[in-house]
C-alpha cells in the first residue's frame, strides 16, 4: 500500500483491501490440464512441502502483517483452483486437494486468531 500512498492517493477513512494475492504454483502429475504448459505466477514449488510452507508464510507472515500494520480488510487468494494451464490453485484443475483440507483450516484458524490479537 506504501506504493498507493506514493502516488498521493489518500488512504484514509478507506477500506484496504487485496483484490488479488498469492500465485503459488504446485503442478501435481495426473492432475494438471496440459501438463506440457503449466505455469503459474510464481515459481512452481515442486514439492507439497514447498508448496505448504510458501502458503504458511504467505498466509501466517505476511497477510497477518497486512492486516495488523496497514489495517487491511480484506483479501481474495488467487487462485481457489487451477484454471486450464494456471497451476497457482490451492485445489488442482480436477479439484483435487494440493494439501488436506485440515491444514488449509489450521492455516485460516492461525490467520483468524493472529488478527483478532492485534487488532483486539
Amino acid at each position: 500500500f506504501d506504493s498507493l500512498r506514493n502516488m498521493g492517493f489518500n488512504l484514509e477513512g478507506r477500506a484496504l483491501a487485496a483484490g488479488e494475492y498469492g500465485g503459488l504454483g504446485l503442478a501435481v502429475v495426473e492432475h494438471e490440464w496440459s501438463p506440457d504448459r503449466s505455469w503459474a505466477y510464481g515459481s512452481n514449488q515442486g514439492s507439497v512441502e514447498l508448496f505448504l510452507e510458501d502458503l504458511q508464510a504467505l498466509w501466517t507472515d505476511r497477510l497477518v502483517q497486512l492486516v495488523c500494520g496497514e489495517k487491511l480488510m480484506a483479501a481474495v487468494y488467487t487462485q481457489w483452483s487451477d484454471v486450464e494451464t494456471e497451476i497457482n490453485g490451492l485445489l488442482t484443475y480436477n479439484r483435487h486437494p494440493k494439501i488436506p483440507f485440515n491444514v488449509m483450516y489450521k492455516l485460516s484458524r492461525a490467520v483468524l486468531e493472529s488478527t483478532e490479537a492485534c487488532l483486539g
